[in-house]
């Protein structure tokens, strides 16, 4: 099983967009911007580990690996996702000291938990639409 994660990139001087003590804005969201080589060198040492480097938005970048990968290189296994204290993502335990100055965090999304049918705290969908809140009129 693959997982995918979500790398925040640290710029040059060693700040990332996780150090913003300001709303992000189209004014300046520039200033959080990676360089351009050092977005490169970091996928070139990500690839080399075995992960599939997807898009970057300048700030992170998308990988995908195996479970083992993600174990090895980050310490995020199924026990850290499983037991995580967090409701919707899991930071990596460690950055191995070759990527620490490219690499501020990698975050992996947890699975979403869906109800099941039959609990109590939520509508069935054979429920009568009458006994449904009517968001529309909301």
């Amino acid at each position: 099983m693959n997982l995918s994660g979500q790398v925040i990139l640290r710029k040059a001087d060693g700040t990332s967009i996780l150090n913003a003590t300001v709303p992000l804005t189209s004014r300046n969201v520039a200033e959080f911007y990676v360089e351009e080589e050092r977005i490169l060198e970091t996928k070139q040492k990500l690839e080399q580990l075995g992960f599939f480097v997807g898009a970057n938005d300048r700030m992170s970048l998308s990988i995908t690996g195996t479970k083992e990968i993600f174990a090895q290189t980050f310490g995020i296994d199924e026990a850290t996702i499983t037991n995580s204290s967090e409701n919707y993502s899991v930071h990596a335990v460690v950055i191995p000291e070759p990527l620490e100055e490219f690499i501020s965090d990698v975050i992996i999304t947890k699975s979403p938990e869906y109800f099941e049918e039959n609990n109590e705290n939520q509508p069935s969908s054979a429920e009568p639409r009458s006994r449904m809140p009517n968001l529309m009129m909301m």
